[in-house]
């Protein structure tokens, strides 16, 4: 080698405490191999430590840079920025971007009965993403989900992540709602392709930031246990939704949509709620229901 690269090649050794100033006629001796693996093991510490500083750094003004951005888009597009996402890779590219950007809270309502196992892959997956960085996530599920074969299991691996689940006999509608401002409501095209309403509004985000609470406080109960046992004269939370539904007219097709269950199983269901309040008729059980103080007439009509 060159002088100039033995110059430096020696400097290197020193700086990095492999080589130390010594009487020897070269000025220097090495140090002992357990002394140069302890001290290469410390650079390399060091080394990590500062890279890892500088990621902490880098996430810290990625984050800021894409809430940023967020009220940026929206404020760019109006007061409440909208866009109609359509078909299911533009949803699912859509959903993952968001978990990413999440910052403090995702909430989420999935009012399908039974969504795939590719979707709900996606939602596993977009969960641990948010999750692993200290957000937030508790999300509302039908009770019908426990009774496909992959949702129980899909239901527990959400609770395994850190999410807090809850069930729930009805809901109004699909919705996930990221950080009180970024919105996802389902919708469906009028060609018949799935899609979703994306809505970035903070009036709007508290909006749906209130109906998710109540459904959680008012319509909900813990994934644990699934079915908690009812006194035989006592309608199940799914019941009492039912008898609630028929106090405000709503027709058995629309009852059993709500529910995710078919026609005939909401009737069979009827049947057992008849039967658990004596009743031999609807409309006996609606005077059954309202002595029971589950349903009021005076405010439904």
């Amino acid at each position: 080698m060159t002088q100039l690269q033995f110059d430096l090649a020696q400097y290197f050794l020193v700086e990095a405490g492999l080589l130390r100033a010594s009487d020897d006629p070269s000025g220097y001796t090495p140090v002992s191999p357990e002394a140069a693996v302890a001290r290469l093991l410390e650079w390399e510490e060091q080394v990590a430590t500062h890279q890892l500083s500088t990621v902490r750094e880098l996430r810290s003004t990625m984050s800021t840079l894409a809430a940023n951005l967020t009220l940026l888009q929206a404020n760019a597009r109006g007061e409440t920025g909208a866009k109609l996402l359509i078909g299911e890779e533009n949803i699912c590219a859509a959903l993952e971007s968001a978990s990413v950007r999440a910052r403090s809270e995702v909430l989420s309502m999935w009012a399908h009965p039974a969504p795939a196992q590719d979707a709900l892959d996606d939602v596993v997956r977009c969960t641990r993403l948010a999750v692993d960085r200290g957000v937030v996530a508790r999300t509302i599920h039908l009770e019908a989900m426990t009774k496909v074969p992959h949702g129980m299991s899909y239901l527990e691996e959400l609770r395994a992540l850190g999410c807090e689940v809850r069930l729930a006999a009805v809901l109004p509608f699909q919705l996930i709602l990221v950080d009180d401002s970024l919105a996802y409501v389902s919708t469906s095209s009028r060609e018949g392709w799935s899609a979703a309403l994306e809505v970035e509004s903070r009036e709007l985000g508290r909006l749906m930031r209130h109906t998710f609470e109540y459904c959680w406080v008012h319509g909900s109960t813990p994934l644990e246990p699934v079915d908690r046992p009812d006194s035989p004269m006592e309608p199940s939370a799914r019941e009492a939704a039912v008898l609630r539904m028929l106090a405000i007219g709503r027709t058995d097709e629309a009852i059993a949509r709500s529910l995710g269950v078919s026609t005939r199983t909401l009737r069979r269901m009827m049947t057992g709620l008849m039967d658990k309040l004596g009743a031999e008729s609807r409309f006996q059980a609606g005077v059954q229901a309202a002595a029971l103080g589950l349903v009021d007439y005076a405010h439904s009509r």
